[in-house]
């Protein structure tokens, strides 16, 4: 349950984040790769704390 609730957070701070920063930055490709990279990196440690939560803390999940 842990992991799923995760995953969404995840996938919308992605998603607002990419779309934040297409605005801001008027499109420019470039700018938007080198953020939603920095972004994707920061959501891969998030979800492994999650991972790693979810399997070892007792409790629902």
């Amino acid at each position: 349950m842990i992991i799923e609730i995760a995953c969404g957070i995840i996938l919308a701070l992605v998603i607002v984040s990419i779309f934040g920063t297409a605005l801001r930055t008027k499109f420019d490709v470039e700018v938007i790769l080198v953020n939603s990279a920095r972004v994707l990196w920061v959501c891969m440690v998030l979800l492994a704390l999650a991972i790693y939560i979810g399997k070892n803390v007792p409790g629902p999940g």
